[in-house]
């Protein structure tokens, strides 16, 4: 388990800076800025999601014979639900132009990572993908 949670502390503090450099770059082109989205909430969020990711992986790599598929589904079920949470009931207009590329990285670093980095033997994260 405390292997999970390095990892996961690892790859949400990797998911975080990526995200904070993006959140800067969408900004700087578009001239948005967002109380809500700065660098310490980014940073929050990411290594939070990807702790709980690592200990979600970590009981699927004990108890199913494809953890790394498992987690590339719940990991895009999830980044889904909040994307659609935030074009149902955003809290600024133009939300989305910085929210949806946001989750969509930190997601991508979690897919990639977490399963990568936790060591499945069994079945890689391009494995599953590919089927």
């Amino acid at each position: 388990m405390k292997k999970g949670l390095k990892i996961g502390l690892f790859v949400g503090i990797i998911a975080g800076v990526a995200g904070i450099l993006l959140n800067i770059l969408i900004g700087a082109s578009t001239g948005l800025n967002f109380e809500q989205i700065n660098p310490v909430s980014i940073l929050i969020a990411s290594i939070v999601s990807n702790l709980i990711g690592a200990i979600i992986f970590i009981k699927w790599l004990q108890k199913t014979g494809r953890p790394a598929l498992n987690y590339i589904m719940l990991t895009a079920v999830v980044t889904i639900l909040l994307t659609l949470m935030d074009t149902i009931s955003p809290p600024a207009p133009k939300f989305w132009i910085m929210a949806y590329p946001l989750h969509l990285v930190v997601a991508l670093f979690s897919i990639f990572l977490i399963p990568r980095w936790l060591g499945d033997k069994r079945e890689s994260t391009t494995q599953a993908v590919s089927g």
